[in-house]
């Protein structure tokens, strides 16, 4: 699991709403949470803005998302 799914989860947002509130189709966010292609920087803003969090914490450098640590797996 990535943490960007993870934090969404918790913040009780559809990866439907996730998208609309950060201006992409739901499929983007899907293939970002399943690791089939990064983040583009723009996006990246926008949707750790939606999820109040900076994008260190959700992504890597070249737009990558993280991945859940076992130890924080557990809400």
């Amino acid at each position: 699991m990535t943490k960007l799914q993870k934090i969404r989860e918790e913040r009780g947002l559809s990866q439907s709403r996730l998208g609309g509130l950060a201006l992409v189709h739901p499929s983007a966010i899907s293939k970002i949470e399943h690791k089939q292609q990064p983040c583009w920087p723009a996006l990246r803003k926008r949707i750790c803005q939606v999820l109040q969090v900076s994008e260190t914490e959700l992504f890597d450098k070249n737009g990558w998302p993280l991945e859940v640590k076992r130890n924080e797996k557990k809400g």
